[in-house]
């Protein structure tokens, strides 16, 4: 309560640790995309480069939210993005192939 009266005012609000909701969102969003391209009943002749594409906005959005999710930790130059650590997001990436 001190600090209220001060000449310079309240301390500032410091924001959630991990960055803003909106990654998390976006992320969750992109993620339903891209396993509904993926999961289609029927493929035609674009449905690869259509799958592509989203599993390249949804790795992007993922990496946004892991970078975020760095900033909190200590040493950030040894921590490896959660999508290099892990094979199955790489392999995503091989889904368009089979799909072709």
């Amino acid at each position: 309560m001190e600090l209220m009266g001060q000449d310079w005012g309240p301390p500032p609000i410091i924001g959630p640790r991990g960055g803003a909701l909106t990654n998390v969102e976006s992320t969750v969003i992109y993620l339903v995309a891209m396993l509904g391209r993926a999961m289609v009943k029927a493929v035609v002749p674009s449905s690869h480069l259509n799958l592509d594409s989203h599993i390249k906005v949804f790795m992007s959005m993922l990496h946004k939210l892991d970078k975020c999710m760095l900033l909190r930790m200590a040493d950030e130059s040894t921590s490896k993005p959660c999508w290099a650590e892990k094979y199955n997001f790489l392999c995503l990436l091989n889904l368009p192939g089979v799909m072709r």
